[in-house]
């Protein structure tokens, strides 16, 4: 059996002050007793702050059996704890093993992955608990369209002034032919809606962060920030490799 639920993206935030997010999320085994519901799995995670270093931490879950039924699971019948390795760090009140010192972050994983068990539940239906359960695999698509460039005048100026009242038309310029919530003009700048209820365009100057909506069909898989000179959109690896994050 291969692993029942892999996640992957798109990056979730995980503090307020933003730069650290959780990048993918897997459920490697679940088993049912009369003691209720356990699940193990791994999260990865990614802070962008903090040297813009990577981690993967096991985790372990319990549902106790005199919870809500299954068919109105919430998260908040999971207790999560991080799985005791070779690396960890433990509350010096409790003992209790944690995924990090900060209590923010530490709280929104084990939120995260609570949701995730309950959505795989959802998902997996009556599988889950039996030898044959469903695998799930959730990750952004990819744009296999076509990709046409606007050839006529340059419009930067409507996207500028874009909004929910005045909206720019960028599917009437492209013909629905270019990933959503893309647009690129005919003078070479390139724009992503990052807020699509109020129509709200900025633009993206950084090629990492172009490509990945170009592939992903406009979706924000890895987490982008607004350059401080006021450039437009880059991903926050390359703000960190540029040496600007922390900023603000």
């Amino acid at each position: 059996m291969g692993t029942p639920y892999i996640w992957d993206g798109p990056e979730e935030p995980l503090w307020r002050a933003g730069g650290v997010v959780a990048t993918g999320l897997k459920i490697i085994s679940f088993t049912s007793s009369d003691d209720g519901f356990r699940a193990e799995g791994t999260i990865d995670g990614k802070d962008y702050i903090e040297g813009g270093i990577s981690f993967t931490d096991p985790w372990e879950a319990h549902r106790p059996p005199l919870a809500t039924a299954i068919a109105h699971m919430r998260s908040t019948d999971w207790i999560v704890r991080r799985k005791q390795d070779d690396s960890f760090f433990a509350d010096s009140k409790t003992g209790e093993m944690l995924f990090t010192c900060n209590g923010e972050i530490n709280r929104a994983i084990k939120t995260l992955i609570a949701w995730h068990i309950v959505e795989y539940f959802k998902l997996a239906g009556n599988t889950v608990g039996t030898n044959t359960l469903k695998e799930i695999r959730i990750k952004p698509e990819e744009y296999k369209g076509r990709c046409r460039q606007h050839s006529g005048d340059c419009v930067c100026v409507l996207l500028q002034a874009s909004n929910q009242k005045e909206a720019f038309d960028c599917e009437g310029l492209t013909g629905e032919d270019f990933p959503r919530n893309c647009f690129h003009c005919s003078c070479g700048r390139r724009w992503w809606c990052y807020e699509p209820a109020q129509h709200l365009w900025a633009p993206v100057s950084d090629d990492a962060a172009w490509n990945m909506f170009m592939r992903y069909n406009g979706v924000e898989k890895k987490k982008v920030g607004f350059h401080p000179d006021g450039n437009g959109f880059y991903l926050l690896q390359t703000l960190r490799d540029q040496g600007l994050i922390p900023i603000g």
